[in-house]
């Protein structure tokens, strides 16, 4: 049995997450067929009302299930929010780790100060678990799970802030953060704030036109306010969900996680995979047909990626192409997937890196939906932009002071900023349809 455990860090990774766990409980909810006691656990741990596990066999009556997550944050307020939320009977109170004052949006502090003083307790956690501020606390982290599980796969759901983010030090954080997760982790999936909001606005545009059509993530809010951000969390909870659906549900042409690596990650500087999904807008007539077409339009289109990149105009190293819907036929998708892919642009090395895959179970408020992951050399476009913005502050030394305070070093930066540049460059040679013949690999900072 395959367990998953999300370890969500700072105020950004548990908010995707409490909306990640949100939407895994729904969409068991709404499975027709009841799922077993292993299904479940591999998400949940199950336990009887005194918190004792309940082994496989033993009677299911007055269980109750518990998110296999860690929560951790350095300030109380978000978790506060969470175990007070309609979720908190499926957060167990022990399995968080929080301080009180915060890190100040400081990736030095949060990596040095409180990865120092949390990293017992949350080492401690994560095993129990399994059976800004998060910027560094979660680099540290992500470092020590390497090192001590080196077999068990990892990958990191990375936020990329917006150029007009209002914390001034954002560019360091996001330079070392992403300098970090490449070194430790398997696969990372890079989000970028923008790329969300231009999501939201482009569906809330095409939503307006229609009657009985919503945007998805956004028709449960009450708070006018918080509806786009509501929407652009669910975004990126349901690439989590679509992602881990094929462990959860059945389905003709399945997914394993682990085969992410394996079909995705051709290299191992090139391990940033970039996502899509369609639809981002859904009508509410129940009796609305299937037609793949526009799904298949829209999963290659600039407006339904979760970065800021147009990727049909860069080069795929690979592409999966991953459908949900009780209705959804092999033979329609194959069909699809052939006129789909044609237009795609695939290396001269790995022509046929494609792969597909179908579940049962649609997502919570959806008919059908279609998720697209793929290795692609437009990835290059928010790493540079990480390195240029850093660059500008760099070049004039400003902020530094609040990371060379807690023991990070000018070179350890540059090194960092190295590093970075190496996978950009790496990915602007596969861009020319050309393999390096020397690969290095990336050394840690620390």
């Amino acid at each position: 049995m395959k367990e998953i455990i999300v370890v969500q860090v700072g105020q950004c990774g548990n908010q995707i997450g409490h909306k990640f766990w949100q939407n895994a409980l729904e969409e068991f909810r709404a499975c027709k067929d009841k799922p077993s006691q292993e299904t479940l656990s591999s998400f949940f741990r199950i336990v009887d009302d005194r918190g004792n596990p309940i082994l496989k066999g033993q009677p299911t009556e007055n269980i109750q299930l518990k998110c296999r997550s860690l929560l951790i944050d350095t300030e109380e307020r978000v978790l506060d929010r969470l175990y007070s939320s309609q979720m908190r009977h499926y957060f167990d109170d022990t399995l968080n780790v929080r301080a009180v004052s915060g890190a100040g949006n400081n990736w030095a502090c949060g990596y040095f100060e409180y990865g120092d003083e949390l990293l017992d307790q949350m080492k401690d956690k994560l095993r129990r678990s399994g059976g800004g501020t998060g910027a560094g606390l979660g680099s540290r982290l992500t470092e020590e799970m390497r090192y001590e599980y080196p077999e068990i796969h990892s990958f990191s759901s990375c936020v990329i802030p917006s150029s007009v983010d209002d914390v001034n030090v954002s560019p360091y954080n996001s330079l070392l953060t992403v300098n970090s997760i490449s070194q430790f982790t398997h696969g990372i999936f890079p989000i970028q704030n923008s790329a969300l909001q231009w999501m939201v606005q482009k569906a809330t545009e095409k939503a307006g036109k229609k009657t009985n059509m919503h945007v998805l993530g956004q028709q449960d809010s009450k708070d006018k306010e918080k509806m786009p951000y509501e929407a652009m969390n669910n975004i990126a909870a349901r690439v989590l969900t679509d992602l881990t659906s094929s462990m959860r549900f059945g389905g003709s042409l399945n997914l394993d996680l682990n085969e992410i690596t394996t079909n995705f990650v051709p290299f191992e500087k090139a391990k940033f995979i970039c996502t899509s999904i369609s639809p981002l807008a859904q009508s509410s007539d129940r009796r609305q047909l299937v037609n793949l077409r526009p799904m298949f339009d829209e999963v290659f289109q600039k407006d339904n990626q979760l970065i800021s990149a147009a990727p049909l105009m860069y080069q795929y190293l690979n592409c999966g192409l991953f459908a949900r819907g009780e209705s959804i036929d092999i033979s329609d998708m194959r069909r699809e997937f052939k006129i789909g892919v044609s237009q795609i642009r695939m290396p001269w090395f790995n022509p046929n890196a494609f792969k597909v895959g179908v579940c049962s179970q649609p997502p919570p408020g959806v008919h059908h939906s279609l998720l697209c992951v793929a290795n692609n050399t437009c990835v290059r476009l928010p790493l540079t932009d990480i390195i240029d913005r850093f660059g500008k502050l760099f070049k004039h030394r400003a902020f530094i002071h609040h990371f060379t305070e807690y023991g990070l070093s000018i070179d350890d930066i540059r090194h960092a900023r190295d590093n970075l540049q190496d996978i950009v460059d790496f990915y602007g040679q596969l861009e020319k349809n050309e393999i390096p013949t020397h690969v290095e690999q990336s050394t840690p900072l620390f």
